[in-house]
């Protein structure tokens, strides 16, 4: 009944998560239940996802090839991000930009995951008959629109996911990968941006913008994730390793695979009918008879 509020008054809701494919071990976010909590995810993803199976990365070169080891790809956001695919997490809602919207050209409707062990978020296209379906665009073709997406639901436990502070808004930037007429979209935590409130920021000596400060815009400042004293963005063969996804297999690619039921371990406690009679008989003593006989 308390989650009635963001609109689950269907039946109870099923924890899935991917077990095969480019999403392996992500959860599928539930839009309008709040009861799932951070442990719920990091074990539902874990019951597919072996942390210690992740490999590094590993480069073959031909004899002759230029050796890029010490080069860096500048970080796109020192310039602009205006045309990276991005979405904005804050405390009412989230928002996709048009940049993403026209990529992933798969219409007004997503379904949303994360997986909490990377720290990562992705969309996919619904199946129309997907329960977990987000309206994220308003119109149609060429005339299409972002939506604010309500998320009140889950988006503190995204907050606890990826470890954020809860005043502050995030803008993680993505990249469209198409395969023939799917499409998929990956966030990623490390290419961060974060929002926080000017006021705050010049009041407080506690606030910590854990990077570069970049700009203001209105109320809040722009600021960075990530280690710019040392760096002006990622190492070039992470970089092109984080692009291969691009070239997986048609078995590796699966976008489409639905999610598997996750268990819980705390059971559903029904109460017997004959207890629950007999509670209510208690309750209303002779107004019970009355109405039982009639």
């Amino acid at each position: 009944m308390d989650n009635a509020r963001f609109g689950g008054t269907s039946r109870l809701p099923e924890l899935k998560v991917i077990p095969e494919g480019l999403f392996k071990g992500y959860v599928i976010v539930h839009p309008r239940w709040g009861s799932f909590t951070k442990e719920d995810y990091l074990n539902a993803c874990r019951s597919v996802w072996d942390e210690e199976s992740e490999e590094n990365v590993t480069v073959q070169a031909e004899k002759g090839s230029f050796d890029f080891r010490g080069y860096e790809v500048a970080d796109f956001k020192l310039f602009d991000d205006h045309q990276v695919p991005a979405i904005m997490l804050h405390g009412d809602s989230i928002h996709f930009n048009m940049s993403c919207i026209r990529k992933m050209a798969c219409g007004n409707y997503i379904e949303l995951l994360v997986h909490p062990i990377q720290k990562k978020i992705a969309i996919r296209p619904p199946l129309m008959e997907n329960r977990n379906k987000i309206q994220w665009a308003a119109g149609s073709n060429t005339n299409m629109s972002s939506r604010n997406i309500a998320c009140k639901a889950y988006i503190n436990t995204l907050y606890q996911i990826f470890g954020w502070d809860p005043d502050f808004r995030y803008k993680l930037y993505g990249v469209v990968y198409h395969d023939g007429k799917d499409s998929a979209c990956v966030f990623s935590d490390i290419d961060a941006s974060v929002f926080i409130d000017r006021d705050q920021y010049l009041s407080s000596e506690g606030v910590d913008a854990s990077g570069q400060l970049l700009s203001q815009s209105g109320r809040h400042i722009r600021a960075l994730s990530g280690d710019f004293e040392n760096a002006v963005g990622k190492d070039y063969y992470l970089e092109m390793n984080m692009n291969e996804i691009a070239h997986l297999t048609k078995e590796e690619w699966q976008t489409r695979i639905d999610g598997q039921l996750c268990g819980s371990k705390d059971k559903l406690k029904v109460t017997p009918y004959d207890e629950l009679r007999e509670f209510i008989k208690e309750e209303l003593g002779d107004l019970f008879e009355e109405v039982y006989t009639k």
